[in-house]
């Protein structure tokens, strides 16, 4: 298993962030890197909440479905998406901070196949890029948040 993390301050209560974390309908919008979300379910909340997310990554449109597997509302979620044999699952956390929100993103990357197994040593690449992309994400999203976006 391979794994990094990111933290961003944002001046916001933790309900705030939790809801704008939360809220799929504006998610593309909100990131940068984000080029679409195609919500596969009726109503979008909650353990099980399916949506097919596009964003650029390393230059190239990639597009996954990702999976919300746990909700501590407000404190946290988590998501999963697998992709050719590799779970990769991140969690926010949300901790209050003065008066705003610590966010913590913890991502993770799991190969789930033989043949995964037998290239995990190029997890270590996944998750760095990983990194890169959490970084510019809880980026993007403070900036929104703060702006009322």
């Amino acid at each position: 298993m391979m794994s990094s993390a990111s933290e961003v301050v944002i001046g916001k209560p933790v309900q705030e962030v939790f809801d704008a974390f939360t809220d799929l309908r504006k998610t593309a919008a909100r990131l940068s890197g984000v080029s679409g979300i195609e919500i596969l379910a009726e109503e979008p909340s909650g353990v099980g909440t399916k949506w097919r997310e596009t964003r650029t990554v390393l230059g190239a449109p990639v597009s996954q479905i990702m999976q919300v597997e746990t909700v501590d509302a407000p404190n946290g979620f988590s998501v999963r998406a697998d992709n050719n044999g590799v779970i990769c699952n991140t969690h926010f956390a949300f901790i209050p901070e003065g008066p705003g929100t610590k966010v913590r993103a913890t991502f993770s990357v799991v190969p789930a196949t033989f043949a995964a197994m037998f290239f995990s040593p190029a997890l270590f690449m996944v998750a760095t890029v990983a990194k890169s992309v959490l970084d510019r994400d809880l980026l993007d999203m403070k900036r929104a948040i703060e702006s009322g976006a």
